[in-house]
């Protein structure tokens, strides 16, 4: 067995890593819908599957992320294998994810499951923070 997260059928999301079953109710397909934690679309030609919004019109509080190099320092990449069927993997720690990213980081019959794609907004505004630090440091020559 393979644990990742996978989409089946007809707007049903099913995780292996969380043992969970999501039904979506996509009546239109138009509307936003909540889809196990995250407000949800669903994928042109995709059938029923959804993708998770992120309209700026669906938000509020926006700020922009402070300090994500610092932040992402003190994760540690893993390698390890699953104790359930002993396959081989890399990844991170949720434990570890949590103390930085709590947000990023769900709770499912005891076990912690680390949402990896909302990484992607630290890692480019780190790369924006060492951009800004190199061109620093290319002006002082």
């Amino acid at each position: 067995m393979n644990i990742k997260n996978m989409l089946l059928g007809s707007a049903v999301i099913f995780s292996l890593a969380s043992l969970q079953l999501f039904d979506a109710p996509f009546a239109e397909a138009d509307e936003p819908v909540m889809c196990g934690d995250r407000v949800c679309a669903p994928l042109p030609g995709m059938g029923q599957g959804c993708c998770p919004f992120s309209d700026e019109r669906l938000k509020q509080d926006i700020k922009p992320l402070q300090g994500s190099v610092d932040d992402l320092i003190r994760l540690h990449g893993v390698s390890y294998a699953y104790k359930i069927d002993k396959k081989k993997d890399i990844g991170l720690l949720a434990q570890d994810v949590q103390a930085v990213y709590p947000e990023i980081v769900h709770e499912t019959d005891g076990y912690k499951r680390v949402d990896y794609e909302k990484l992607v907004a630290p890692l480019i505004e780190a790369i924006r923070e060492l951009n800004q630090r190199l061109k620093m440091l290319e002006e002082k020559g």
